[in-house]
């Protein structure tokens, strides 16, 4: 009687688990979240730091101005600026 409550348990869980990651993983199509197929972008944190310091060191401000200006360069030639 307890093997079966036992592998009923374990079947529970891993039909839990799968909804869950089907769940996920629709929810990562959708943009919400980064999940297993997309990566997030670490450097986001990055810059929110250097934009704080910007405010407290204005010369930091070059910084995140050239920073912005590849990205635009990515964007209109799709190659990573030289």
């Amino acid at each position: 009687m307890t093997l079966v409550i036992i592998i009923g348990s374990l079947v529970a869980v891993a039909m839990v688990l799968l909804m869950a990651d089907r769940a996920l993983l629709k929810m990562e199509e959708r943009g919400w979240i980064y999940y297993r197929k997309k990566q997030g972008h670490a450097d986001r944190i990055g810059q929110a730091a250097l934009m704080l310091q910007a405010i407290l060191e204005p010369s930091k401000r070059y910084v995140i101005e050239e920073m912005n200006e590849d990205r635009r360069e990515e964007r209109h030639d799709g190659a990573p600026p030289a």
